[in-house]
């Protein structure tokens, strides 16, 4: 595999979970510094422990990806110890599964709180230090444009992570800086099995569904080949794409 990330800050927010830990040893793979920034610190240190073995450069830096203050320490970080910031990678969400009818206000507004306010936050932070070249890649979700009954909160919170993307895009444009948005559709990590319990919660029958057999490739993606998407976007190979949406779902959105 090249380096195409050679001498390149990335900050991978929620960098500890399953696309964002794969994200991460990917870019450390290709070259690039890797601020892997995430609340969990047991599974921080995993990720940096993965990408350190493969001789990658790594640091972990703790990260609410809903709090500003945590994103101005991240973006301060950044420059005070590298100097530059290259990429941004988002991949993160909140809030519980629920229903139009079920899910209480309390619940909505967790939904948002960092699926989407916080990639805000992130890229108006690193929009003060991305410069030419500089690369944003959001992580949204399937659920944005096909959502269940059951998950109100966090597909409307995901379609809003598209949105502000193609807002930011072009925004970015003048500057040379480029914000794309990958949406993965079931993808074989942690957070989906436990998203599945909560909705099999939620629904009437109680039942989980069998993700897999629904994706015409008939089966769930791997953490990997969404984090070959992502690594793709931020690269040069992708210089010409902004703006951009790039679904890795195994086909299930031409269903």
């Amino acid at each position: 595999m090249g380096r195409r990330f050679d001498g390149k800050v990335a900050l991978v927010a929620g960098g500890a979970g399953g696309i964002g830990g794969a994200v991460c040893r990917q870019l450390g793979g290709e070259g690039a510094t890797v601020i892997c920034a995430d609340l969990s610190e047991r599974r921080g240190a995993m990720v940096v422990d993965a990408v350190a073995a493969q001789g990658g450069a790594i640091e972990f830096l703790r990260l609410d990806a809903a709090d500003p203050r945590d994103w101005d320490a991240a973006i301060a970080h950044a420059a005070a110890a590298h100097g530059r910031l290259d990429v941004l990678v988002t991949s993160f969400y909140s809030g519980a599964a629920g229903a139009v009818d079920t899910m209480t206000d309390e619940g909505w507004e967790a939904s948002f709180r960092a699926t989407s306010t916080g990639v805000f936050l992130g890229m108006s932070r690193a929009f003060r230090l991305l410069g030419q070249g500089g690369a944003v890649v959001n992580v949204a979700s399937l659920a944005a444009h096909r959502p269940t009954g059951e998950n109100i909160g966090y597909a409307s919170a995901k379609a809003a992570v598209i949105s502000m993307g193609r807002a930011a895009a072009i925004r970015g444009a003048p500057r040379g800086i480029r914000v794309n948005t990958v949406t993965p559709g079931a993808i074989d990590t942690r957070a989906l099995h436990a998203t599945m319990k909560a909705l099999a919660a939620q629904s009437d029958s109680g039942a989980e569904v069998d993700m897999g057999a629904r994706a015409p490739l008939g089966r769930v993606g791997r953490p990997e080949e969404v984090a070959a998407a992502i690594c793709f976007l931020a690269s040069p190979e992708a210089a010409y794409i902004t703006g951009a949406e790039l679904i890795v779902d195994g086909g299930m959105a031409v269903l």
